[in-house]
């Protein structure tokens, strides 16, 4: 069970993630086909892409987020952790995202807000 206290716009987990209410474009690539989706939930640990396709646990997803104004997308690989499907949730997947720079950390965070 996540424990998950409001802070203002951004909700901290148990796991030390922030995740903002930041919405960023995402384009995804599954067998060799690019959707394009709204990721929501935001954090440098991953984030929910909101979607009606159906995909695996464990997963290996290529992403590109754009963020906001930001005209160069971040290019990231995650993981599928969860999949949404309940009637009282919004249908798509969570990804924690595999490896990245402190760059692309730096303007992940510069996008969700201060600590």
């Amino acid at each position: 069970m996540r424990d998950r206290r409001s802070t203002g716009h951004v909700e901290t987990e148990r796991r030390g993630a922030e995740r903002a209410a930041v919405r960023a474009e995402v384009e995804f690539l599954l067998g060799g086909v690019i959707y394009v989706a709204t990721a929501e939930n935001l954090s440098v640990k991953g984030a929910f892409v909101a979607t009606e396709l159906g995909v695996f646990h464990g997963l290996s997803v290529d992403v590109s987020l754009t963020l906001g104004d930001d005209t160069d997308p971040i290019k990231l690989v995650g993981k599928v952790v969860r999949f949404a499907r309940r009637r009282d949730e919004r249908p798509g997947f969570a990804i924690e995202f595999e490896s990245m720079d402190e760059a692309t950390r730096a303007r992940i965070q510069a996008a969700i807000g201060p600590d």
